[in-house]
């Protein structure tokens, strides 16, 4: 799978988004383009006291792009939201294009229940 990441985001929180929906993947950041290959282009910047995120999703011919923004000081103490805002724009970009959706959302990681801890 094709991955390119722009912006104040972890490469590695990314890529477990692309394992929901792309189970198995491996990345590479210059893999080749082939028909019906996986790719994710992500981009997330601050403006103003907004995270904007936007994603691209491309597989087998098509393409999705969902953008999400969230408030860059509400909430930052028991979120981050570069990670919030990517991950909403990445599950609305997956549901869109593959027509799934998993139960958990974009909790992934070995603890998700520190975020309820918190």
């Amino acid at each position: 799978m094709k991955l390119t990441v722009n912006g104040n985001i972890n490469e590695y929180y990314v890529q477990t988004l692309c394992l929901l929906f792309f189970p198995g993947s491996r990345f590479s950041k210059s893999e080749e383009e082939s028909d019906g290959a996986p790719e994710a282009i992500v981009s997330v910047r601050e403006d103003n006291g907004t995270v904007n995120a936007e994603v691209t999703l491309k597989y087998n011919n098509k393409s999705v792009t969902k953008a999400c923004e969230e408030s860059a000081t509400e909430n930052a103490l028991f979120s981050d939201p570069y990670r919030l805002s990517v991950g909403k724009a990445f599950f609305a970009a997956g549901k869109s294009l593959l027509g799934i959706a998993p139960q958990w959302g974009i909790l992934t990681g070995v603890r998700p229940s520190k975020l309820a801890l918190r």
